[in-house]
């Protein structure tokens, strides 16, 4: 039905039609392929920026799992009240046990008592809520003896913020694109079908009035002029 409701329209609106779906199917894609790599590099970002913090914090920290000074490791800990994103952090030791530990005061979920090196804190791969990272930290005096372990757990609501003001620009700035996308093919199917047109109203005219010396005015030099000058001869 759709095929023949087509075929049913002039050529001027199939020009508009086909023109109305490659704009859009450009806009969506653009669209599409923009915000997958909005969210990417949204998402490497705060996930550098969490090694970061914690590779910061376990400079500070192994020694005191070595002297098993729990007092500083809280201290330290504490200093992530600064930290905007940071919902939680625990500071293990080697058999798992946590030393120290932070979180954030509006967060009501208690922190895990106990974290296994072996097994990584895992999130889900897309629209998570959270990113959470755990760091091995070696003894300072050979750098190669496991300690324990920091994990840290940062909020992405911050990133889905910055993400979605992101996304809301681009999509205001598609809209215009396909606005003005759209009246240049509109304008450009006017030209094409311009001549077309009065070719057409031409030879309805003679068909109408018997008048044979009706002649089509040649505007182009393209097919459609060539068909003029052959209707005219």
């Amino acid at each position: 039905a759709m095929r023949i409701r087509f075929n049913q329209l002039s050529i001027g609106s199939k020009l508009k039609v086909i023109n109305l779906l490659i704009v859009t199917l450009m806009a969506l894609f653009t669209t599409l392929s923009l915000s997958i790599f909005l969210y990417q590099s949204l998402m490497d970002n705060y996930r550098k920026d969490a090694d970061n913090l914690v590779r910061v914090l376990a400079d500070n920290l192994n020694s005191t799992l070595v002297f098993n000074d729990a007092k500083t490791a809280q201290i330290t800990l504490d200093g992530l009240t600064q930290a905007r994103d940071v919902q939680w952090a625990g500071l293990y030791n080697a058999a798992g046990q946590r030393v120290a530990g932070y979180r954030r005061a509006d967060l009501k979920l208690p922190l895990p008592v106990s974290h296994l090196p072996e097994i990584a804190p895992s999130d889900p791969p897309f629209l998570r809520e959270a990113n959470t990272v755990a760091f091995a930290l070696k003894d300072p005096a050979d750098n190669t003896t496991p300690v324990g372990t920091l994990v840290l757990s940062q909020s992405l609501v911050h990133a889905y913020i910055q993400l979605w003001t992101q996304l809301a620009v681009l999509l205001l700035n598609s809209l215009a694109a396909f606005a003005l996308l759209t009246l240049l093919l509109n304008h450009l199917q006017r030209l094409i079908t311009r001549p077309l047109l009065a070719l057409t109203n031409t030879m309805r005219l003679i068909r109408l009035d018997t008048n044979l010396i009706g002649r089509a005015k040649i505007t182009t030099q393209d097919e459609i002029g060539e068909l003029g000058l052959s209707f005219n001869h």
